[in-house]
């Protein structure tokens, strides 16, 4: 803080958490927790411009956010910065390198996004106790070469370098797990990730099949095989069918999380696993190979398996990489369809009769679907018209329908933000969804998705087709409480910078912009709602509160 910052608007995240942590511990720093990114650095800004009046008294604003898509809501106020000339640093937290470019949640690339609109930018790069006094010293020099009002030219700082004229400027921090303080007031650990690279990334394709026939020969008659398939592993109608008759030929386990397109297909497929029941270690034996189809799987019990189960073989289809453990024994460079034809025509496989790990898989199926009980989510999905269409938002909501939600009478297309995997613009993107599809559409996201998105309500109240948004209220944020970060003894005395309620009246809100407003009330059936909403064309808000734990 020695260079005068003294305000921080923070937008709360997971990786961000080290950073709110010690802006909250400095007494010398006020600190507000706003929702919004491009809300939270324009009140900087205007905190900034200001306290900066006064030649001699540079006084720095903070606007400080998770990784991901969350630090392009920067960029508007960057750019008034940069003309108008005010001291705001942008803090991105990030992802460590060995996460960057394999397909690992809220991660894109972060360094340099802001371009020609910060006058300085220093990505801290990976973080290390041995380099702490490295990357505070760099700080201090870029933010030292800065002053207000008027200069000598050719005036130099303190440190021997040139002044330049005060703007934004970016710092992006790339932090790894854990992410909660050490011990109380200590300190941020900086990480204990997985270090190294890990394996180098070996392709094959259609016209390179070399690789995966030598697989094929390494791994010999492949008796129990699991078909693990995260968001949009499948592309229409006949990649469906062709994933479904593979795992039948193959006698494969599939796996599907709820935004595959692979589990609500109707026709009750039970036997469809959902991801974020997947049973760890037990009596459930190692397959003899995992085929991973689409994006990284949401779940976290997929990501401890294969962190503990790195010696299984695992095959990853598709055109990008998507293995932040970097651990996958081959990538087929193809479409689902045609990697799975690769696979067909190069690995023998050999169905075991009576297998004892699709036993043992099914007994812990069987057990989680009986422990789960009964969810809003269920409810909502048990309403949705055959075929139509279902808008899932991230946070709690993707995980409560891949953890609640086995299947559907019905079949529903589902489409996912999996991407960068944010919270932003989900009702604007379910407006352009409905403009282009002719079945009927419902968008599933919580409060604080809609809090962040609320002005898109307005183009909602344009649509001639039904969309039926479905709000799940717990009172804003709950998904830190669920997060190691929800155990630290350090952060509770600044939890409610983490926990973003959002004290927002939502039906003036959303009738004042021309939306139909139902609030569902206790002892009400959710699902009466939805199909209610779906009797009408237009727009139907259905809110529906949960308790806080939900």
């Amino acid at each position: 803080m020695a260079q005068g910052l003294r305000f921080a608007a923070v937008s709360p995240g997971s990786r961000n958490t080290p950073l709110i942590w010690a802006l909250a511990e400095h007494p010398g720093v006020e600190v507000h927790s706003v929702v919004d990114e491009r809300a939270a650095a324009f009140m900087a800004l205007g905190w900034a411009k200001a306290r900066s009046q006064v030649p001699g008294d540079l006084q720095w604003a903070a606007a400080c956010c998770t990784s991901g898509s969350a630090g392009a809501h920067y960029y508007p106020a960057l750019v008034e910065a940069f003309e108008w000339g005010a001291p705001l640093l942008a803090i991105t937290a990030d992802r460590p390198t060995r996460l960057q470019g394999v397909g690992a949640p809220q991660t894109v690339r972060q360094p340099g996004m802001f371009g020609g609109f910060v006058r300085g930018a220093v990505d801290l790069g990976d973080p290390h106790a041995d380099r702490m006094a490295a990357m505070v010293q760099r700080v201090n020099g870029l933010l030292d070469q800065f002053t207000l009002g008027h200069f000598t030219p050719g005036q130099l700082t303190p440190s021997g370098g040139p002044i330049s004229p005060v703007g934004p400027v970016h710092l992006n921090v790339p932090f790894d797990k854990p992410l909660e303080p050490e011990g109380t007031t200590d300190g941020v650990s900086l990480g204990g990730g997985t270090s190294g690279l890990g394996r180098s990334e070996k392709v094959a394709d259609a016209n390179h099949p070399e690789l995966l026939v030598q697989l094929g020969r390494e791994l010999g008659p492949v008796g129990d095989v699991w078909v693990v398939a995260g968001p949009g592993a499948v592309r229409g109608a006949e990649e469906v069918q062709g994933v479904l008759q593979a795992c039948t030929r193959w006698g494969a386990v599939l796996m599907a999380e709820c935004t595959s397109g692979l589990r609500f297909l109707g026709e009750g497929r039970n036997g469809i696993l959902c991801c974020d029941g997947f049973p760890l270690g037990g009596d459930v034996p190692d397959p003899d190979l995992v085929i991973q189809l689409g994006r990284t799987p949401v779940s976290s019990s997929w990501d401890r398996w294969v962190r503990a189960h790195a010696e299984v073989p695992r095959v990853v289809v598709g055109r990008r990489r998507m293995d932040p453990h970097r651990s996958a024994r081959l990538r087929v460079n193809a479409s689902t369809g045609t990697g799975m034809a690769l696979l067909d025509a190069h690995v023998s496989f050999s169905p075991r009769v009576d297998s004892p790990m699709k036993a043992a898989l099914s007994r812990a199926e069987s057990l989680h679907w009986k422990s789960v009980g009964a969810h809003v989510v269920q409810e909502v999905v048990s309403a949705l018209p055959e075929g139509s269409w279902l808008g899932v938002g991230n946070s709690l909501v993707v995980r409560d329908l891949d953890g609640y939600c086995p299947g559907s009478s019905r079949r529903l297309q589902v489409r996912d933000q999996r991407g960068a995997a944010g919270i932003d613009g989900l009702v604007a993107g379910a407006v352009g969804l409905g403009e282009s599809v002719e079945d009927p559409v419902t968008l599933l996201l919580g409060d604080v998705s809609l809090f962040h998105d609320v002005a898109s309500l307005g183009l909602a109240a344009r649509a001639q087709k039904t969309l039926v948004i479905v709000v799940v209220d717990n009172g804003g944020g709950q998904i830190f409480a669920k997060l190691p970060a929800g155990k630290s003894p350090a952060l509770a005395p600044h939890w409610d910078l983490w926990r973003t309620p959002v004290p927002m009246d939502w039906r003036r809100v959303v009738e004042g912009l021309g939306v139909r407003y139902r609030q569902v009330e206790s002892g009400e059936s959710v699902s009466d709602a939805v199909h209610g909403a779906h009797g009408v064309p237009g727009c139907t808000l259905v809110h529906v509160r949960v308790p806080p734990t939900t």
